[in-house]
């Protein structure tokens, strides 16, 4: 072997290893899927919630006015169950439930427009283009960008954690990322 190929194969060889900054910028990478597939289990389960509450205002509601047709007698209860049901409907513009209904779909956009730049940003960093200090510069810029649209969309008042939604948006991502 000459000087030559014993270079190249030590540059090959540079290249395949992976760097810390690098792994720090795939953990980065693999996090924001994560937490992509997170905010989409948090909407479809808000979803459910919010159709069930309006089905059983609808309900009580309707099923109220009815009742009380056929059976005057009781009317008290009858318009106790129409009065609360107007109550429930009122009060529910202000859960949180239903200012998440409103976060939720634009959060989940704006993470996903960041996550479409890093996943574009990876091959550079995959392939050793970058050095140390700009792939750091990226992995804080992502972290930084992830902050700012968690900030903008859901305010100081964070997302209660809910195991099983994590272990499934685990689940999803280490499936895309088995494609990847």
């Amino acid at each position: 072997m000459d000087s030559q190929e014993v270079a190249e194969s030590q540059n090959t060889a540079a290249r395949n290893e992976i760097s810390i900054y690098q792994q720090k910028y795939w953990k980065e990478l693999v996090s924001l899927r994560v937490h992509l597939y997170y905010l989409e289990e948090y909407l479809i389960f808000n979803e459910r919630c919010q159709m069930a509450m309006n089905w059983i205002v609808a309900l009580a509601s309707s099923g109220g006015i009815g009742a009380w047709v056929i059976w005057q007698k009781h009317s008290e209860i009858w318009a106790t169950i129409i009065a609360s049901s107007q109550v429930v409907g009122a009060l529910r513009s202000h859960t949180p439930i239903d200012k998440r209904m409103k976060s939720l779909p634009r959060l989940l956009a704006a993470m996903d427009e960041i996550f479409l730049s890093a996943q574009r940003d990876w091959f550079p960093v995959s392939n050793g283009e970058l050095t140390e200090k700009e792939i750091h510069e990226l992995v804080m810029k992502l972290k930084s960008e992830k902050s700012k649209a968690a900030r903008e969309y859901l305010g100081q008042s964070p997302l209660p954690v809910r195991n099983k939604f994590m272990g499934r948006a685990e689940s999803n991502a280490d499936k895309f990322f088995e494609n990847f």
